[in-house]
């Protein structure tokens, strides 16, 4: 008698709908938080299936940081910031390259500090899209560059700014996510758009 094989791989696809006259706003807006990796005692996690396979594009749980460490804020230019994702590597081992580019009007000491805190340094990330949805550039596989780049423009009329470039590998595009933020302005409930 023959044995009929069951795949335990069940498939993970979904349908998408797009309904015509949906208007998406590009771009993210212009507060983005970070804080060192190392100030990381827990953060969320994508859920995943028993093979590893990531379920939901949403991460649960909570970003739990070591005593006394807030998430720092950046504000940067109105539709100047932006974000990406693109695969890396080959499959089975295919990943996603996470990378957001953000904008902060100024060369000053301020701007001059965050180039001590980011070159060098593993962040993790929380921005918020442009349709007021919250997602993580994390830090989970160790991976992290930051590089901050700065400009002082030419003329009267040159565009001044530093320029914040991020990337981390992650499962999945940037996970969406809603949560508590610890700043060092206090706690921010983050909610879904």
């Amino acid at each position: 008698m023959a044995t009929v094989y069951q795949s335990k791989c069940q498939a993970l696809q979904q349908s998408a709908e797009w309904c015509e006259g949906n208007t998406e706003l590009p771009g993210i807006r212009k507060r983005i938080y970070f804080t060192a990796s190392s100030n990381v005692v827990t953060r969320p996690e994508v859920p995943v299936d028993a093979l590893g396979r990531a379920t939901s594009a949403t991460a649960t749980g909570k970003y739990e940081l070591r005593a006394d460490r807030v998430f720092h804020f950046l504000e940067g230019i109105p539709n100047k910031n932006q974000y990406t994702s693109e695969p890396q590597g080959e499959i089975p081992c295919q990943s996603q390259l996470n990378k957001i580019t953000f904008i902060y009007p100024s060369i000053d000491e301020d701007a001059t500090g965050i180039c001590l805190s980011i070159n060098n340094t593993p962040c993790d990330i929380i921005f918020q899209d442009n349709k007021g949805r919250w997602r993580l550039l994390r830090n989970k596989y160790g991976d992290f560059k930051g590089t901050v780049k700065q400009d002082s423009g030419q003329g009267l009329t040159g565009d001044l700014a530093t320029t914040l470039e991020a990337q981390s590998t992650d499962i999945i595009g940037c996970p969406f996510w809603t949560g508590d933020i610890p700043t060092e302005e206090g706690t921010i409930t983050l909610s879904a758009a």
